[in-house]
């Protein structure tokens, strides 16, 4: 079967719990850094795509030139029908390889925030375990809605947080997939922007210390669905 390849932008950055779930259903996956200069995969020599996190706006093509290589990449696998998830900055790329804006969030997000499915997103079972759920958030800025695509999710100040383009194709700006020694290991790597946002790593520990058990659940739902996905490909 061909893999998964799951885009990093910076370490420490993994699949978390999506790794656990890929393995338990036999799905390869690899990690392509997109900072290393790669060779970028062939949409048609894989079996899906996952866009990972990063501190970089989405626009900053000039000074991290990959960047619009992802664009592309994105706009050639969802063409193809790969399954696709963005998540966070991967999120916001997938937003703007379809021509819709990222702009500065209304409220910048760090910890567990509330989500809840639309009305479109209801019946998308990559999105609905997630309706009701805190999930884990840390982003300045936000993605609007392409044209064509389904909005899936919303939150309270931040009312973009998911959406579904074609088939197959889905953003999420939230992240589902860390573990708690993931949460600490980005505290940790970006220590000083974490207190300037107000909060300090120890608070993050502490609340994904209560949420992260119920996210984690609607996660391993997720991504099944998703690697389900991957596996009809093939």
């Amino acid at each position: 079967m061909r893999p998964v390849v799951a885009i990093r932008h910076h370490l420490p950055h993994e699949l978390g719990v999506a790794a656990e779930v890929l393995d338990g259903m036999e799905v390869p996956f690899r990690y392509l850094d997109a900072w290393d200069d790669p060779d970028w995969p062939d949409p048609a020599k894989v079996s899906g795509l996952i866009v990972l996190g990063g501190e970089m706006n989405a626009d900053q093509v000039e000074r991290y030139p990959f960047l619009g290589r992802e664009r592309a990449l994105l706009r050639e696998a969802t063409a193809e029908e790969v399954p696709v998830l963005g998540i966070c900055l991967g999120a916001q790329l997938l937003a703007r390889a379809f021509d819709a804006s990222v702009t500065r969030s209304p409220v910048p997000e760090l910890g567990f925030r509330r989500v809840g499915v639309t009305p479109g997103g209801a019946d998308h079972p990559v999105l609905s375990p997630f309706d009701g759920t805190s999930v884990f958030q840390w982003h300045g800025d936000t993605f609007g809605i392409p044209a064509g695509a389904v909005h899936l999710a919303a939150g309270h100040e931040v009312p973009n947080q998911a959406f579904r383009l074609g088939r197959s194709c889905y953003a999420v700006q939230f992240h589902p997939e860390p573990t708690l020694g993931g949460i600490a290991a980005w505290a940790e790597r970006w220590d000083a922007q974490v207190r300037e946002m107000g909060r300090t790593p120890e608070d993050l520990i502490a609340e994904a210390e209560e949420h992260l058990p119920a996210q984690q659940a609607a996660s391993r739902e997720a991504f099944g669905v998703f690697g389900e996905l991957v596996r009809e490909r093939g």
